[in-house]
């Protein structure tokens, strides 16, 4: 696989790791930032049960693919 990272000026990490059969990203925000975030990538607080937020439909999502789609 094709390993990616990058470090950006505000002390994010983005990581890209691209298989065969697809793409994975990760995202890790500074450490001044935990709880101030949100969005796909969760709040970054450390509780990863309350990661799932509502997207911009506000609407409950059973799937991770619907999740994502309530983001787009």
């Amino acid at each position: 696989f094709l390993y990616k990272y990058v470090r950006l000026a505000s002390g994010a990490v983005v990581r890209v790791k691209r298989y065969w059969w697809g793409n994975n990203v990760e995202m890790e925000a500074p450490k001044f930032d935990a709880g101030d975030t949100e969005g796909m990538c969760g709040n970054f607080n450390g509780k990863g049960y309350d990661d799932f937020k509502l997207g911009g439909d506000q609407q409950s999502h059973e799937t991770a693919d619907s999740f994502g789609e309530s983001w787009r």
